[in-house]
């Protein structure tokens, strides 16, 4: 939102949090929810090192979007080979499980559910509201939407765009971390866990609602989890287990129908016109 770069690395920083949650669980023995706190911090310092040294650069330098989207696979593809590195220390100098595993034996258990069940709506409700007063209720986090919206009037204003286009890569590899610390206690991971199932769906979910806005990433987020997984369900069901292997088709065909539909998203669509453009279509 801030500095407009589509960024194919955001994945990394979820792999990134998967393997500090592994590390905190099967090497520190600590809890996987201790974890997800370094993987915040690990994931927002690797997140702002890549703004400043590889993206900020080019934007100076008024590199095209394309030149960005570029810099930010060829970031992603370097830290699928370190964390496949790091995934073969584990495995042979730890003889720890570090490809296709699961955390989900060092959750708590409630009412016979893993707590998982539990945290991750509730923080994912609590970073919502946490991010709303930020933006609403806080003169940083006014600076920051009048980044988003005109930087060079903001700029002039006094507010420092660069520093604000930092703090919301820090805070956005953060999350993504911390999100990756937890994914393993209900989720199969490995080191090219990101790459093979969850960029697609992020994006998917992040176009769905809408790039340009908060509630519309976490709205499209939602739809776009049930659609997938009750989706896979349900086919599966009628066609085959053998379509589980295809699942990821179902954010592919939401993103592609949202582009023919709704380029901005639900969140920032025109119902009334293309309500009133489908009646006179039809």
């Amino acid at each position: 939102m801030t500095s407009k770069v589509p960024n194919f690395a955001q994945g990394t920083f979820v792999t990134l949090g998967v393997y500090v949650g592994l590390t905190t669980v099967r090497v520190w023995r600590l809890s996987p929810y201790f974890g997800s706190i370094f993987a915040f911090l690990l994931g927002g310092v690797a997140s702002y090192m890549m703004y400043r040294f590889a993206i900020a650069p080019q934007i100076r330098k008024n590199a095209p979007t394309t030149a960005l989207i570029m810099t930010t696979v060829a970031i992603d593809t370097l830290f699928i080979g370190i964390f496949n590195s790091y995934a073969d220390y584990l495995q042979l100098h730890l003889g720890i499980i570090s490809r296709l595993f699961l955390l989900n034996d060092s959750d708590f258990v409630l009412f016979g559910e893993n707590g998982i069940l539990y945290v991750a709506p509730v923080l994912v409700v609590v970073l919502v509201l946490t991010l709303h007063f930020l933006l609403t209720r806080t003169r940083f986090g006014i600076a920051m939407r009048a980044a988003v919206i005109r930087p060079a009037l903001a700029s002039v204003l006094g507010v420092n765009v660069d520093l604000v286009y930092a703090i919301s890569w820090f805070t956005a590899g953060g999350l993504a971390g911390a999100a990756g610390a937890l994914y393993p206690l209900w989720f199969i991971s490995s080191p090219d866990v990101a790459f093979s199932s969850l960029l697609i769906s992020g994006f998917a979910g992040s176009i769905l609602g809408g790039l340009l806005n908060i509630y519309g990433a976490f709205l499209g987020a939602c739809i776009m989890g049930v659609a997938e997984l009750l989706g896979t369900v349900l086919l599966s069901g009628w066609l085959g287990t053998w379509i589980i292997g295809y699942r990821i088709a179902i954010p592919l065909t939401v993103m592609v129908v949202t582009l023919l539909i709704l380029p901005e998203g639900i969140t920032n669509a025109n119902w009334r016109g293309l309500i009133r453009r489908l009646r006179v279509r039809s």
